[in-house]
């Protein structure tokens, strides 16, 4: 009998609690966080990176009306580019002659 007395107690205690959790919670979704010194912090970063943002978006547009000219860069590049353009083609014309060659030919003549 004496268990079931304990028993019944711990429920109550148990319902008790629950209670008053349930109050707790229903208590607090009445309140209104206003600003905190986070939120400010946050908006002024937040800010920030706006104007950061527009700042490149604002470069970039201007950058489009940019116009290149030929440099003396640009023309070592293009010969750079062609030479080694005219030294592949000459590995591929040697491995096209190489496949025509014959050693048995090239020891007898």
């Amino acid at each position: 009998m004496a268990e079931l007395m304990f028993g019944m107690g711990m429920t109550k205690k148990k319902k008790a609690d629950q209670a008053y959790v349930k109050e707790t919670k229903d208590a607090l979704k009445n309140v209104n966080i206003t600003e905190t010194v986070e939120s400010n912090e946050l908006k002024e970063l937040h800010k920030r990176d706006q104007a950061e943002k527009e700042t490149e978006r604002q470069t970039k547009a201007h950058l489009k009306d940019v116009n290149v000219t030929e440099s003396v860069e640009g023309q070592v590049r293009k010969e750079q580019n062609k030479m080694e353009k005219d030294w592949k083609e000459a590995g591929r014309q040697q491995k096209e002659d190489n496949k025509n060659f014959d050693m048995a030919r090239a020891l007898f003549n």
